[in-house]
């Protein structure tokens, strides 16, 4: 069974290091692939899993050193970062369906991985842009609300009268925002973990 293994291993690793790369090259494109981002941690689960942390983190960081060159050639850079914020979450569920534990152990671990990540990804990104990664966010996130309202409102088939309509509907969806971020960023990251495991 090893001898077969190392006959298979130089393809099996190059196949490996070129299929996860395509894989988060293709999860940072905005058009239609997002969705791939919640499960990042799928291959690093299973090379780990297969390999042992050593070998399995190698194909990781190959893949990732690929996927980094593509992503900074097509500008998509930051949404490739936030996709490896999932990587040490990944790595924890694998350790933990080594070690046989608990699904309530594991998926608690993997919770105490992903918010550590965003916590320390959230210092390096506000060093490096002078600006609370948080605060910028939600900025993002209002700002796409006024540029929907725009759109809405300037739209030709739009009737005038029911434009205060929307602006109070839109109002209100900015003052909501920043109250249900927290609850939403909690969401998000059990939601990931749960799908990870689970597949």
């Amino acid at each position: 069974m090893s001898q077969g293994r190392k006959t298979f291993s130089g393809q099996f690793y190059l196949l490996s290091i070129i299929g996860t790369a395509l894989f988060f090259t293709v999860s940072s494109l905005p058009n239609g692939f997002i969705w791939l981002y919640f499960i990042t941690p799928l291959p690093v689960i299973y090379y780990i899993t297969v390999l042992g942390l050593d070998r399995g983190l190698k194909i990781i960081a190959y893949a990732a050193i690929i996927a980094g060159i593509v992503a900074l050639a097509t500008g998509e850079s930051e949404t490739l970062i936030s996709a490896f914020s999932l990587v040490p979450t990944g790595a924890a569920l694998a350790m933990s369906i080594k070690r046989r534990e608990q699904v309530f152990r594991s998926g608690l671990k993997a919770f105490v991985a992903l918010g550590l990540t965003w916590v320390m990804l959230g210092i390096v990104f506000s060093a490096v842009n002078h600006q609370n990664m948080y605060s910028g966010m939600l900025q993002n996130i209002d700002a796409g609300l006024v540029n929907a309202f725009d759109s809405y409102s300037k739209a030709p088939d739009f009737p005038a009268k029911s434009k205060p309509e929307l602006r109070a509907v839109f109002t209100r969806m900015r003052h909501m925002v920043p109250k249900v971020f927290p609850g939403a960023l909690v969401i998000s990251a059990v939601f990931t973990i749960w799908l990870n495991m689970l597949l």
